[in-house]
């Protein structure tokens, strides 16, 4: 089982949007879903995890923004313990996704995580058992909380060959002179390579 988490420069205030998005995914929520559909799909996603609804939905409901008044009965908490249960429910059901087998979540652009986001990914961390691999990426911009279990690696640009092996592996048909060109555009970073690649391919 694999689970991702994405980050967004758009949504760095907005609490737990990566787990949002995952859950609107495993959903099949859109933006066009309307409130009372966004909670039955809620309620039968949270089921199929083996998780009881009544439970379970008054905590991930305010993550997909699905308010009370569609038909569930609200946690009665609020503030900081409001904001534990939530998390607690979150880390609950990231967990029962992954189920008894081995599982891996990747969380992508973690310097866009907003704290809770970033609470819930540490409990993981901390939670795992041997048969959970947690995969982060993220810039070196100080998000990286000093108690996370983890081994850091710090990924340098690349060189010019393995550019060069990146752009081929992407697009053989990439001539030596556009290659150059990349290169020279893309400063080692794989991600505007591969962006700019797939530009070529496009035109």
């Amino acid at each position: 089982v694999v689970l991702e988490l994405a980050g967004s420069p758009f949504h760095t205030d907005a609490g737990l949007h990566p787990v949002r998005g995952l859950l609107e995914l495993r959903c099949g929520i859109t933006r066009l879903t309307a409130p009372a559909e966004r909670l039955a799909l809620l309620c039968a996603e949270v089921a199929a995890r083996g998780l009881d609804p009544t439970s379970m939905v008054p905590s991930l409901a305010p993550v997909l923004g699905i308010g009370a008044e569609t038909g569930y009965e609200p946690v009665a908490a609020e503030g900081r313990k409001l904001s534990d249960v939530i998390a607690a429910a979150v880390q609950t059901y990231l967990l029962a996704c992954i189920g008894d087998g081995a599982g891996l979540v990747v969380a992508e652009d973690v310097h866009w995580f907003d704290p809770s986001t970033l609470e819930v990914l540490g409990a993981l961390l901390r939670s795992a058992d041997g048969r959970l691999m947690v995969v982060v990426t993220g810039r070196p911009d100080g998000w990286l909380p000093i108690d996370w279990p983890v081994k850091v690696f710090d990924l340098a640009p690349l060189t010019d060959e393995q550019t060069d092996t990146l752009i081929t592996a992407l697009n053989p048909t990439v001539t030596a002179e556009d290659r150059a060109a990349v290169a020279g555009r893309c400063d080692g970073v794989p991600f505007y390579i591969e962006q700019v690649v797939a530009g070529l391919s496009e035109t």
